[in-house]
């Protein structure tokens, strides 16, 4: 006749596993989170070097952003016809995709400017930093980086393009992370030069009144209890201009400059609890002109988090 396990010795063997599994399941979940970490760090290497050997075949870096499927000749570089992908936690995530705009969902972050490749993984985005501060299982940085993250897309408006000594008034579409409140859907772009008017960054700026008064706002991705550092030019164009820097309702500056030089303003910005997307909106007020369609040069707009 078999014998069965007494009360106490079930509650002696169950206190064992118990014990056993609080040492054995920490370390395993560490090692799983430094496995992932590996793993990205590794695909960031090669991808680097892939980056690097289609800039020194081609004399530009690759279009890697959009479908995936069709990556033309860079697999002639990398082991993979697709992009690899990034281990993440939260469900529905298209970790292979490449983007040019923050989500902190997976994937790759890519600059074909520069040619920067980056986790598109919370705090690890923008940073930089030789291991790009990887995440770890909490979705918090492995890594406590001294570096500001930038958050403004396009802060000096040199996505696009125009010859130096002009200007162009073109769709907002054309000009990455910005959109306008106009109803015609455009944006005035300067070149560095024109009418006399230097940049205050980089060789291009925007005037903020293009065919109408209106407003230039760009949505920028937050964590709630974040303190934005945020930075921007202005400058008249025929006289003393004014416009505003705002958050929704909240006015962060008045800006009144004259036709001279670039006029620059700073401060900081709290995002409120479950405020994730936050919207900076540079609005023109008034012009020494009268004119709707003429004033308020923009430009170095910037905002970032330490």
């Amino acid at each position: 006749m078999k014998k069965g396990f007494t009360l106490i010795e079930l509650m002696i063997v169950i206190s064992i596993i118990s014990m056993i599994s609080a040492i054995v399941i920490p370390k395993y979940s560490n090692v799983t989170s430094e496995a992932k970490v590996a793993n990205v760090q590794a695909n960031l290497s090669n991808l680097n070097t892939a980056i690097e050997m289609y800039k020194l075949k081609n004399g530009t870096y690759p279009e890697l952003e959009g479908n995936q499927d069709s990556l033309g000749d860079f697999s002639d570089f990398y082991s993979k016809s697709k992009m690899p992908s990034t281990p993440y936690f939260e469900s529905g995530a298209e970790n292979n995709d490449v983007s040019n705009d923050r989500s902190d969902d997976g994937g790759w972050l890519y600059s074909i400017d520069e040619g920067e490749i980056y986790a598109d993984l919370p705090n690890g985005a923008y940073t930089g930093d030789t291991v790009n501060e990887i995440w770890n299982e909490e979705g918090s940085s492995t890594e406590t980086s001294e570096e500001e993250i930038e958050y403004a897309v396009n802060a000096s408006f040199e996505n696009y393009t125009i010859p130096l000594g002009s200007y162009k008034i073109v769709d907002a579409d054309l000009i990455d992370g910005w959109n306008t409140t106009a109803s015609d859907n455009k944006i005035e772009v300067w070149g560095d030069g024109f009418l006399g008017v230097s940049a205050a960054d980089g060789d291009y700026f925007i005037e903020l009144n293009a065919n109408q008064v209106a407003s230039l706002y760009q949505e920028i991705e937050t964590t709630p209890g974040t303190t934005l550092t945020w930075s921007i030019s202005h400058r008249g164009r025929t006289g003393e201009d004014v416009a505003t820097i705002s958050v929704g309702d909240v006015v962060l500056e008045t800006m009144t400059d004259g036709n001279t030089e670039w006029g620059t303003y700073t401060g900081t910005y709290v995002v409120p609890e479950g405020q994730t997307t936050t919207t900076f909106s540079l609005n023109s007020v008034s012009s020494a002109s009268g004119s709707k369609s003429v004033g308020n040069f923009i430009d170095a707009f910037s905002v970032t988090v330490q």
